[in-house]
């Protein structure tokens, strides 16, 4: 039985072919010319474009896209509910997507925090206010 797309199984089968293509490019291949017949280089970087593409959307890549922290945040679903609460002006169909994918936006969100951490890069998390820093 293959693997459930967005499982841990499926992210390991990704990663360890996205893996095994960056060695490939980087053992001095990608200065290969391309072979017109599909199974040279040009193949194997395309299906590495594709494979990257399909991790980056099991990772919550295309939530963080439509939905980039810091504006979208923690923060902004309190006040979404809040607002409908107390004026009673109900969520934009963009919020309604939100709201309805925010436990998996917020891990995502998460993934990514703790990924450019590790890079030493400041993430948009960081700001006061949403989530991260003081």
């Amino acid at each position: 039985m293959g693997a459930v797309p967005g499982s841990r199984a499926m992210n390991g089968r990704i990663v360890r072919v996205v893996s095994c293509a960056a060695l490939l490019l980087g053992a001095g291949c990608a200065s290969a010319p391309d072979r017109s017949d599909g199974e040279g280089l040009g193949a194997v970087r395309e299906k590495c474009r594709e494979l990257e593409a399909r991790l980056d959307a099991l990772d919550g890549g295309d939530l963080l896209r439509r939905f980039p922290p810091p504006e979208w945040s923690e923060e902004r679903l309190s006040r979404i509910i809040e607002r409908e609460i107390t004026t009673h002006q109900y969520r934009t169909e963009e919020e309604a997507a939100f709201i309805d994918r925010f436990d998996e936006w917020k891990r995502a969100a998460e993934r990514r925090r703790v990924a450019e951490a590790g890079r030493g890069e400041p993430s948009p998390g960081d700001a006061p206010g949403h989530g991260g820093g003081k």
